[in-house]
């Protein structure tokens, strides 16, 4: 099994480019996890105010098998995964407005993400994964991701959330400018050699257009 990417902090989510682009309901259904499923201790411990058992707005029980084969997409365990996310299950509706709002009940995108929570023996939450349908059926390998506390607590303390959909785009905005500078500089610096033919010498092209 390949191995899970760890995304660390909001630069690493919208890295990640999950949730993204519109009509796709990851982030809004991240962000209503981390602000209103769970809460933080005194030690900074995740808990839950709910129990995924329950079945409370469309938890269900993950079988963590893919490809109706033996291939699992998570590592195995022996206490159970939650998957929350699909929006036409049953419990779905009682996910808030703008978590739902882009569902067009159309194979579009707007369905195609998940949450998949580990719980450890205790019935605590030891493990928070995101990660969306490659297919009707199977989830991609490439785009799972395992969530750090720290980006969960990140997101727990942000008060609404189209400020914290705000903070992933600017943040990879900046990134996508930085990137691009970065070539830029490169581009001016390629050194120049005495040899290098000129305009007038290099008339003609090694390369083979098909």
């Amino acid at each position: 099994m390949p191995t899970i990417k760890l995304l660390e902090d909001i630069e690493d989510l919208s890295r990640s480019r999950f949730g993204q682009p519109s009509p796709r309901h990851g982030l809004e259904l991240l962000f209503w996890f981390a602000k209103e499923y769970i809460w933080f201790d005194n030690n900074n411990q995740i808990d839950m105010i709910y129990n995924p058992k329950d079945g409370y707005f469309g938890f269900h029980h993950f079988r963590n098998i893919i490809d109706n084969q033996d291939g699992r997409l998570l590592p195995a365990q022996n206490s159970p995964y939650y998957e929350v996310g699909n929006l036409g299950s049953t419990g779905a509706n009682q996910l808030p407005y703008y978590v739902t709002k882009k569902f067009t009940h159309h194979i579009d995108g707007s369905n195609t993400d998940r949450l998949i929570i580990g719980l450890n023996l205790n019935g605590k939450i030891c493990k928070v994964y995101v990660t969306q349908h490659k297919d009707l059926r199977n989830f991609s390998h490439d785009n799972t991701y395992q969530l750090s506390e720290s980006l969960l607590y990140e997101i727990h303390n942000i008060s609404r959330c189209e400020a914290f959909l705000k903070v992933v785009h600017e943040t990879g905005k900046v990134k996508a400018k930085a990137k691009s500078r970065q070539r830029q500089r490169e581009y001016v610096s390629i050194p120049m050699d005495d040899n290098f033919p000129t305009q007038e010498e290099n008339t003609c092209c090694p390369c083979t257009i098909l």
